[in-house]
């Protein structure tokens, strides 16, 4: 009888075991999921000046005062990419490199972040003509900051800058739709927005950001104030001649 019994206590632990290692042993309820990977933002372009803009550093400022940093300079085709996660926009991008002798620093924007991916951005001398006019102070794009701009703000300085090149832009493709901040850029090739570039030098004047045609010494002076009536037609930069020389940077 004893031995019966026991052969019945025994065989109830067995049944015990095999039900809690069938539910994962013994408290261990359901296995634990790992974490959620974290959404990456990723900003990225050209920086150009009529080739690309090599050896540039690029940071971006946004609208908490945080910032961040590309880890290596531009190369040698323009491209960048800084990944910007948790970052608020608007942001206020700068790239600060050489140019022969001289210091040279470049300012574009970026009015949204997607909540995931990628946003493409260009710097160039007209993203910097374009920061100028954002700049509701004093037209200095240096003074910029991500409190200045909203996206409609962007939207309607892009339509002057437009205006100011548009006889300018007859080789770049889709002129009429034209965005400095977004269209494509190949640094050397000599074609489309690369031969804008070498074409204009752009530069800060005590009035605001002057854009001058090369070949024919015609300039535009942009300021906060400037109306797209105050550049189009034949108030705004000449068409580029077709001997006009390629000399290599905007800036």
């Amino acid at each position: 009888m004893k031995l019966t019994r026991l052969t019945s206590a025994l065989a109830a632990a067995g049944v015990t075991s095999a039900l809690l290692a069938a539910c994962g042993g013994g408290g261990g309820g359901d296995p634990v999921a790992p974490p959620p990977i974290a959404a990456s933002v990723k900003l990225e372009g050209v920086a150009a000046i009529g080739r690309a803009f090599e050896g540039a550093m690029v940071s971006v400022t946004d609208s908490t005062g945080k910032s961040a940093s590309m880890a290596t300079p531009v190369g040698a085709d323009g491209k960048y990419v800084i990944d910007v996660t948790g970052l608020k926009a608007p942001l206020v991008i700068t790239a600060t490199g050489a140019v022969g002798d001289s210091s040279v620093t470049l300012r574009s924007v970026v009015a949204t972040l997607p909540a995931t991916g990628s946003v493409k951005i260009n710097i160039s001398p007209l993203t910097h003509a374009l920061a100028a006019m954002l700049n509701k102070r004093n037209s200095d794009p240096a003074d910029l900051t991500p409190a200045d701009f909203v996206d409609a703000d962007i939207s309607a300085k892009l339509d002057v800058l437009r205006a100011a090149i548009a006889n300018a832009l007859v080789a770049v493709p889709d002129a009429a739709t034209f965005n400095a901040l977004t269209a494509t850029i190949e640094p050397g090739t000599h074609k489309g927005v690369d031969a804008l570039l070498e074409a204009l030098r752009v530069s800060l004047g005590s009035s605001g950001v002057e854009l001058r045609d090369l070949a024919s010494n015609a300039t535009v002076v942009l300021t906060k104030d400037t109306a797209v009536a105050d550049v189009s037609g034949d108030k705004g930069l000449p068409a580029p001649a077709p001997d006009a020389p390629k000399v290599g940077v905007a800036v």
